[in-house]
This record gives C-alpha cells, sequence and structure tokens, in this order.
C-alpha cells in the first residue's frame, strides 16, 4: 500500500512521473530486506500508470508519458461529460491489461529459466553487450546520444577497485571513492534533482476544468463496456506486453501503437479524437500491461524494459539483489513476487483511484516551484541519510547536474544507469571468459547461447545504422525551411559535450597510468569511445551539410527544443542555471554550517529568489517541509545529522 500511495501521487501530478517517486523511496526505506523491497518499488512501478490516465483524463495533461495517448480521447470525453465512463473505462482496462500481461509472461517464465540455467561467463558478458548496445541505438533522441550515454555509465562503473585484478582505478587516495559510485546517488541526481531543477524554474499552465463531476453510474457504464471489447482488450494487452518484453521500447510506444492499431480496425475510425471510447481502453490496457512484459528482461537478464525498471534494478542492488540471470537462478521467488505484486497493485489502484479521482484535480493543482523545491529537499536529505556521508550528497548533485544537461540536450538517461549498472559485471565475465574458458576468445563464438546473443548484437546494431541512414535520407528529401532546423548545437549540448571530451581525456590519461593490462584495457575502449563520439558529434553537428546527411545518427535539434525554457530569470541569468548553481552551493553550505543548516538556507533563497513566494508561503513551505522531513529521518530513521566547520548548533 505504501507503494501504492507513491506510485499514484507521483503518477497523478502533471510535469512529474512514477520514476521520481521511485527514487525519493530508495533511501527512505533503507535494508528492508529484498522480499519487501521487491513489492515496494513494483507496487509503486504499477500504480503510477493507471494514476497518470486520471489527470490525462480530466485535465488533457498526462500524468506521465505513456498516458499522452490517452488524452486524444480521454480528454473529449470530459468536455461531452463523460468523465466518469472514461474513468472506469482505464481503470478497468488497467487493471485487466496487466492480468493479461502477467499470464503472457507466467506462460514465458519456464522457457526462459530452462534457457538461463545454461549461461556461463561468456553468455553473461554478451548479454551484457545485447543490453548495453540494444538500449543506447533504441534510445530516444539518436544513435550517438545513446552511445554517449552508456560510455558515460561505463566510465563512472570504473571507479573504486577493478573487478579483474582488484588495482585501483580512479580513487586519487581519497578512501570515500574506493566503493565506487553509489548508485542510489547517480538515481537520486539523474531523475529527482533533474526534475527538480526543471519544476522550481516552472510555470505550469494547467487547463482547469469548471464542475467535473464522476458520477458512479457512469464509471460502471465504461467498467461494463471494457468487457464488450473482449477482442480489443487482449489484442491491446498482448501487443503491450510483447513492447514491454523489448528493452528500451517502453510505455510510450505501446500506448500509441495499440491507440493506432484501435483506430486502424476500428469500424469507425474518423470518430477517433474525438471521444471515442476504444481510444481509452487500448492505450491503457497495453500501458499497463507493459509493465508485466518489462520485468521479463528487467529480473531475469538484468536490463530494464523501461526507465522506471532502470531505477529499480539500481533500488534492488541497494538491497543486495543483483538482477539478471543469477537471480531467476538462485532466487526464483522475488520474480513471482514481482510478477503478483504489479498485478495485485493494479487491481488495487484502479479501485482506490475510481473513488479518489475526484481529488486528483486538487493534488494537479500544486504549484510546480513547491513541489519541486520538496523533492530536492527530500532527495538531498535521503541522499544524506543513506550513511551520513557527504560523498553521496556530492554524487547525487554531479549525477543532477549531468542529468539536467542531458535532457536539456535530448541525450537519453537509461543507457548512463545501464551502463553504471552492468559496467564491472560486463567487464568481469569478459575476462573471465577470456582466462578461464576453453579456447578464450573462441567462447563467444563456439557456444551456442552465445553465437545467438552476438548475432542478436550485431543485429541490433545494423539496425541502429539502418534506421539511421534512413531518417538522413528522409531529412535530405525536405525542402530547406525544414532542413535548417534539422540541427544546430545549442549551449547545453556544447557545454555537455565538453563535459564528455574532458571526461574521455581524464579516463584516457588515467588509464594509461595502470599496471595492469586487464585492469587498463576497458577503461581505455571507453575512453577512447567517449573522445572519438565526441568529435564526431561536434564536427557533424557544427556542420549544416554534414547534420543533414548525418541526421538519423546525431539527432534532430527539434527535440532539443521540445524542453520549455523558462520565460523569466534571476539575477537576469537562466532560472534552471541558478537552481543548479545553488546546489552546488549547497555543499559549500555544508561543509560551513552543517547539512540541514545548508538545506534550510536553500530552501529560503529557491522559494524566495527563484520562486518568487511570499514570505508567507515561503514560511508555511519552509516549516511544513523540514517538519516532515525530520519526523522521518531524525525521528523514525534516527539519523545523525554532522555540523560544519563554523560553530553553528554543533
Amino acid at each position: 500500500m505504501l507503494g501504492i500511495a507513491n506510485g499514484m501521487f507521483f503518477g497523478v501530478i502533471p510535469g512529474l512521473s512514477g520514476s521520481v517517486g521511485i527514487a525519493l523511496m530508495i533511501p527512505l526505506v533503507g535494508g528492508i530486506g529484498e522480499n519487501k523491497a521487491i513489492i515496494l518499488f513494483t507496487a509503486a512501478l504499477s500504480a503510477q500508470t493507471f494514476a497518470g490516465s486520471v489527470s490525462a483524463i480530466l485535465l488533457n495533461t498526462p500524468g506521465t508519458a505513456p498516458n499522452a495517448a490517452t488524452t486524444l480521447d480521454g480528454y473529449q470525453m470530459t468536455l461531452k461529460g463523460k468523465a466518469g465512463m472514461a474513468l472506469g473505462i482505464s481503470a478497468c482496462a488497467s487493471a485487466m491489461g496487466t492480468l493479461v500481461g502477467t499470464l503472457v509472461i507466467v506462460a514465458l517464465l519456464p522457457f526462459v529459466r530452462a534457457t538461463i540455467l545454461a549461461f556461463s561467463f561468456p553468455e553473461f558478458a554478451l548479454l551484457s553487450f545485447v543490453g548495453l548496445a540494444g538500449i543506447a541505438i533504441a534510445a530516444k533522441g539518436s544513435i550517438l546520444k545513446g552511445i554517449i550515454s552508456g560510455l558515460i555509465g561505463l566510465g563512472f562503473s570504473f571507479i573504486g577497485f577493478s573487478p579483474v585484478t582488484g588495482e585501483l582505478r580512479l580513487v586519487f587516495n581519497n578512501p570515500e571513492l574506493l566503493k565506487g559510485v553509489d548508485a542510489v546517488g547517480a538515481l537520486i541526481g539523474l531523475y529527482a534533482l533533474t526534475e527538480a531543477i526543471k519544476l522550481v524554474s516552472g510555470k505550469r499552465d494547467v487547463k482547469q476544468l469548471v464542475d467535473v463531476k464522476v458520477p458512479f453510474s457512469q464509471v460502471w457504464s465504461g467498467v461494463k463496456y471494457v468487457f464488450t471489447k473482449p477482442f480489443l482488450l487482449i489484442r491491446s494487452s498482448a501487443l503491450g506486453a510483447a513492447v514491454g518484453v523489448i528493452p528500451a521500447m517502453g510505455g510510450t510506444v505501446a500506448a500509441f501503437m495499440a491507440y493506432f492499431a484501435a483506430q486502424s480496425s476500428s469500424k469507425s475510425p474518423e470518430t477517433f479524437g474525438t471521444g471515442n471510447p476504444e481510444g481509452v481502453l487500448a492505450p491503457e490496457a497495453a500501458n499497463d500491461a507493459k509493465d508485466a512484459g518489462s520485468s521479463l528482461p528487467s529480473l531475469a537478464f538484468g536490463i530494464p524494459g523501461s526507465s522506471d525498471w532502470a531505477i529499480i534494478l539500481g533500488a534492488l542492488v541497494v538491497q543486495g539483489i543483483q538482477p539478471g540471470p543469477m537471480l531467476i537462478k538462485e532466487q526464483p521467488t522475488l520474480m513471482w513476487l514481482a510478477i503478483v505484486t504489479i498485478a495485485c497493485a493494479s487491481f488495487i489502484t484502479s479501485g482506490i483511484g475510481l473513488a479518489l479521482s475526484p481529488l486528483a484535480l486538487k493534488v494537479t493543482k500544486m504549484r510546480p516551484p513547491i513541489v519541486g523545491i520538496s523533492i530536492a529537499a527530500v532527495a538531498l536529505t535521503g541522499a544524506y541519510g543513506l550513511d551520513n556521508k557527504i560523498i553521496d550528497v556530492i554524487w547525487a548533485i554531479v549525477f543532477g547536474a549531468i542529468g539536467y544537461f542531458m535532457s536539456r540536450s535530448g541525450y537519453p538517461t537509461v543507457p548512463l544507469i545501464l551502463g553504471l549498472l552492468l559496467g564491472k559485471g560486463f567487464e568481469s565475465n569478459f575476462n573471465h571468459t577470456v582466462s578461464i574458458m576453453d579456447g578464450g576468445l573462441a567462447a563467444f563464438v563456439t557456444r551456442p547461447i552465445s553465437l545467438v546473443l552476438l548475432s542478436c548484437a550485431l543485429l541490433i546494431i545494423y539496425s541502429g545504422f539502418k534506421k539511421n541512414k534512413k531518417a538522413s535520407a528522409n531529412v535530405e528529401s525536405h525542402s530547406d525551411g525544414v532542413t535548417a532546423v534539422t540541427n544546430t548545437l545549442g549551449k547545453e549540448t556544447k557545454v555537455f559535450i565538453g563535459f564528455v571530451a574532458i571526461t574521455g581525456a581524464f579516463l584516457l590519461v588515467n588509464s594509461m597510468l595502470l599496471d595492469q593490462t586487464a585492469a587498463k584495457i576497458f577503461p581505455l575502449i571507453v575512453a577512447i569511445g567517449l573522445l572519438g563520439s565526441a568529435a564526431l558529434y561536434w564536427v557533424i553537428g557544427n556542420n549544416a551539410k554534414m547534420s543533414v546527411k548525418f541526421a538519423g545518427l546525431i539527432g534532430d535539434a527539434k527535440e532539443v527544443r521540445s524542453h520549455a525554457t523558462p520565460d523569466f530569470k534571476v539575477f537576469g541569468i537562466n532560472p534552471e542555471l541558478v537552481v543548479l548553481g545553488s546546489l552546488f552551493g549547497f555543499l559549500i553550505l555544508t561543509t560551513l554550517v552543517g547539512p540541514a543548516f545548508g538545506l534550510v538556507i536553500l530552501g529560503l533563497f529557491l522559494l524566495r529568489k527563484v520562486a518568487n513566494l511570499s514570505w508567507k508561503s515561503t514560511s508555511i513551505t519552509l516549516i511544513s517541509l523540514f517538519g516532515f522531513l525530520w519526523l522521518i529521518f531524525m525521528f523514525f530513521f534516527n539519523v545523525t545529522v554532522s555540523y560544519g566547520l563554523l560553530p553553528i548548533g554543533g
């Protein structure tokens, strides 16, 4: 129920996503144990899906990205006075879609387990490679952006002990770096802090409906309507589950594929977009079915089926659970717990959602700056509360900055997370294959499963570059007016490419200083990849003809421009950059006066100078927020707060 509450709250608020809620839970739950952890996080994952449809239907503003397809007909039904029916369809389709998706996965699980029992070092290594290649190339944005993101994640995974030789890498005699990058800090930064930066400086214009009513008779008619369309329900759910099994596809693809499939097979396709109930049923069934589908590659192979599952994998690693083939071999109970929880949580969420959907209008009216500052405060406090160490806060802020520039430049974050999580295992399994298995490198092509995985990897790479060639040809065929906006390197993109180049150079120099070849070979490959990718992106992006010719490789600038820039400034500077700078200022404050006082000063500055709230609103927000944080972290979790160098508080 805690997971469901988290997923529903963060799913229903437009502009947020369940990803933020899941990331914020990681430091709050501590070491609750593997069974409770997987129930908690998968319940939150399942709950956010239907919750996002509530604001999509009532406000024409999707709570999460996959619910965008629901707005096409759901909001039109609301305008026609059929909001209750639309919510009933969404709730029932969500629950039944999850059930169908669960049955599909249950049917596939025995075959998957039998295959995994034959895995050894080469299969584990190639599985990591397939996951990284698939996520990077299929990621939204461009092939090169996905590759750069994955390489950055691999680069950060090298910090600490080499998994092969035990040699120290990139620690610079700092004992805090011996354990490597903290996965929780990275997840909190990439998702929670990145979203908080945009929310604090945003002005959401939520369309408000007057006198929206949700009569129970309408709701019940919506529930009954779903069962009058069994073929559409089963087909959409099966499609969603199938899309979920494919890593990097995600719920948005599943929802729109189901929507257009329903439209193409409808007897009245012209009514789609005007309030056709089938336009609500199909995407919602597919969207929820994909959660069950995504559990298979995520838990059985360690390859996240969506960005939400990428966060859950990181959360499970913190709890001592290692997703991947060993999980389904040694702890199959956890896989079943995840599947059953997703199904149960979907039914419970649908019931609760129908009862409380009128209250969603009030929740969605929360001011973005207050939501953003609250998320930032919980994220920073949670990062510190892990081990009472500033290094965890530093990682959160560093990855928050990286996530912000990636978001502004159209870079996907899932490849980065996957590279960070899989890096050491990929390196270790590759070296074990070469040094232990009979035949060395030949083991990758002489073992049947390895050969299949290697073929899959090559096929993914080939299809990615074929897609790039097609996309580039489409751009070249357009008029000059369209071609002119194909690609330009904005300020944020230039900053991020500079960061990529510096990271690559830094990794290259430090790798050369390592003593043992086995410890330096992977960092060297990644360093060269980062430098080469950054140079290629810079050259193509700054040349008009090349940016058109290789548009599929580096992406379209219109994607970057879709991230709205705030229409006001603070101290003459973009407010998002002011918020980002204040987070690094918080580190200085933490050193001087400790995290507690530093957080109060940070909150006061953001509320007054960036959000421009009155003293009254600022006081109420700070008292409520820090009262909540004190209750959770100091009272319940007994977190010890350190004080800074100045004689304040201590």
